[in-house]
C-alpha cells in the first residue's frame, strides 16, 4: 500500500475540488492506502518538520501549494493531482468512470485498484 501526502493552503470553504479529492481520499482509504492531508493552519508542524515543503514555501512562497508526495517523493506543487495522475500513481484502472476524467469525481474512483 501506498502513502499519500497533501501539503495544502488553509480552506475557509469547499469548492468542488475539495469534494473531489475527498472522494479520492476515501476511495484510496477504503483500498489501504494512507492518506495525510495537512492544512497550513491546523498542522504548521507537519510543513515546518518537512525539509522539501519548507524550502518550497522559502522559494515560492505560498503559490506552490498543495504540495504532494507519493511514498515520501515529490510528485507535484501548485495544484491538486488530476485524476488521471492520482489512477496512475495508485494503480487504479481508468476504466472506473470518474478516474478517466478531470471533472467529475462525485463516487470517488469506485476503489477500482488494479
Amino acid at each position: 500500500m501506498k502513502l499519500l501526502e497533501i501539503f495544502e493552503a488553509a480552506s475557509v470553504s469547499a469548492t468542488d475540488e475539495d469534494a473531489r479529492m475527498d472522494a479520492i481520499v476515501t476511495t484510496l482509504t477504503k483500498a489501504g492506502d494512507t492518506v495525510r492531508r495537512y492544512d497550513r493552519i491546523s498542522d504548521p508542524r507537519a510543513f515546518s518538520e518537512n525539509p522539501m515543503v519548507k524550502d518550497l514555501l522559502d522559494q515560492e512562497g505560498s503559490q506552490v501549494l498543495p504540495i504532494t508526495f507519493v511514498d515520501g517523493v515529490l510528485v507535484k506543487q501548485g495544484g491538486y493531482p488530476t485524476n488521471q495522475e492520482m489512477a496512475r500513481w495508485f494503480g487504479i484502472t481508468e476504466a472506473a468512470g470518474c478516474c478517466a476524467s478531470k471533472t467529475s469525481c462525485a463516487g470517488g474512483c469506485g476503489g477500482c485498484h488494479a
